[in-house]
């Protein structure tokens, strides 16, 4: 009887120990389960931009060329002090998107040739010129906005790919409350032709953009001969940034860009077999999608 009941405690005691080291293992497994959050992962390969977006924006003449002046209500509106207003606030909100990289032909009052501000923009590696004006008519009844984009002779994808960005900067200009004068190419007046014997386009900087390679349009925002547009929309620095903020936004939504106001600590990239990479960061609260940009090692 007694080796009995010492073989039941000693199995007793052996049930009870082993139950406190189950408890320990339940309790750590939930330690742990509660206390890991789990990174986000992604293969990188595919979402990695390599080149940033190259924006030459052309603030419309300058020194001895002053464009179209107009005085009305004892202001005088100076066509290239507006522009080069417009472009450094085009420049400024652009900036605030990731992945793009923005010029300007002048940031001052100075003379650059038509040829010399295309020159500029493809020694810059130039996705897109924008030369920004403002237009001017005898009428003084004639407002509004338009853009013109390249004409489809000679290189068509440039035509397709300008025509699309000036619609959508148009639209950000028309939101404002600028009469809607459309978008328009024109072609030229004295015969000029591409090498593919079609005719040119009829202003300089969109035909020597799409000689060079890449689209060039023209923004014309408002009329300095119309007093209700210069009131309206060029009286003030707060009426141009409008309007430079609506150019930067419109050329945004073309290019898909999103601002640059969230980012998150990367916290490990390996090299997969496949060539890929896959990184991992932590979560950023409040984030829908996140896009990955690679910078060059001598940037």
């Amino acid at each position: 009887m007694r080796m009995k009941r010492e073989k039941r405690d000693k199995r007793n005691k052996r049930n009870k120990r082993t139950n406190r080291i189950v408890s320990t293992i339940l309790v750590l497994a939930m330690i742990v389960s509660v206390s890991y959050v789990k990174p986000v992962s992604v293969q990188a390969a595919v979402a990695l931009q390599e080149d940033p977006i190259v924006i030459v924006l052309d603030p419309g003449h300058g020194g001895a060329d002053g464009g179209a002046t107009r005085t009305w209500g004892g202001k005088v509106y100076k066509e290239k002090t507006l522009n080069l207003a417009i472009a450094q606030y085009c420049k400024k909100e652009l900036e605030t998107y990731a992945g793009v990289k923005v010029y300007l032909t002048r940031s001052y009052d100075t003379y650059v040739s038509l040829e010399g501000r295309v020159a500029y923009a493809k020694k810059k590696g130039a996705n897109l010129f924008v030369s920004l004006h403002n237009n001017a008519d005898l009428k003084t009844s004639r407002r509004g906005a338009c853009v013109f984009y390249p004409n489809a002779n000679y290189k068509k994808a440039i035509s397709k790919s300008g025509k699309a960005v000036a619609a959508s900067i148009q639209e950000q200009l028309v939101d404002l409350g600028l009469k809607n004068n459309g978008i328009a190419y024109r072609n030229s007046e004295n015969g000029t032709r591409y090498p593919d014997k079609k005719l040119a386009d009829y202003y300089n900087v969109i035909r020597g953009s799409k000689q060079k390679g890449f689209p060039g349009i023209i923004v014309e925002h408002a009329f300095v001969s119309n007093p209700t547009d210069c009131k309206t929309f060029l009286r003030s620095q707060a009426k141009l940034k409008k309007l430079g903020v609506a150019d930067a936004t419109g050329i945004a939504e073309y290019y898909g860009l999103k601002k640059a106001n969230a980012t998150t600590t990367l916290t490990g990239a390996e090299y997969q077999q496949d060539g890929s990479v896959l990184l991992t960061w932590t979560v950023a609260e409040g984030m829908d999608g996140y896009s990955v940009y690679r910078k060059k090692k001598n940037e």
